[in-house]
């Protein structure tokens, strides 16, 4: 069963992330509905190993946590919260959004084929690159952590700039919005992780 936030009418926007401006939100041609897009959804982070997901959107949910089909709120952005197991064993917290789309949907249906790609990553033996792609999904803490962008690049607090460059460069190769899996948002937010390394580091 997916986890309702306590106010499921409002979205819980990720901290750190990028939104679009209504004005830029698209038509996607999807064919999904609501319903199944959730439930793909749901089924493809099972798969990965996730626990304690949490689809968050401006739609009311049912009793099973789930949007309810039928209503299309002014803001059609979607957020999913989820924890797995990081590579020492450990939970850990990750989350990802979309609102590039002017339907929740859609938005949502973009996520499921995200984590659909992540997971064909996992199957092909590209596992290290799965795990990079993940820690630039990790939920960021909420401001004023002026340090959110470690947890974006995978460095730590002895870390060098060469080292936060790097890293920026390898995980832009996967989330590109022109690369499968990637996306707009994951690539503004990867942006800004460098931004503020630099700023920091300097």
């Amino acid at each position: 069963m997916t986890d309702a936030l306590p106010n499921a009418r409002t979205l819980q926007w990720p901290a750190g992330w990028p939104r679009t401006k209504p004005g830029h939100r698209q038509r996607a041609s999807f064919r999904t509905g609501l319903g199944a897009a959730a439930r793909g959804l749901e089924a493809e982070l099972r798969l990965m190993g996730a626990t304690n997901v949490v689809i968050s959107t401006g739609v009311p949910p049912r009793r099973d946590g789930l949007p309810r089909s039928g209503y299309e709120p002014d803001d059609p952005g979607v957020a999913v919260y989820w924890t797995c197991l990081d590579v020492e064993g450990r939970p850990k917290q990750y989350a990802i959004a979309c609102d590039v789309w002017d339907r929740v949907r859609d938005n949502l249906h973009a996520v499921e084929l995200s984590v659909e790609a992540l997971r064909g990553l996992a199957r092909w033996g590209a596992s290290e690159i799965v795990h990079r792609a993940f820690t630039g999904f990790a939920a960021l803490p909420p401001a004023p952590d002026d340090e959110w962008w470690r947890e974006v690049l995978d460095v730590w607090a002895d870390s060098t700039l060469a080292r936060c460059e790097s890293n920026y460069i390898a995980l832009s190769k996967l989330l590109h919005p022109d690369v499968p899996g990637g996306s707009t948002e994951g690539m503004q937010r990867l942006n800004a992780a460098i931004e503020a390394a630099r700023k920091a580091l300097k």
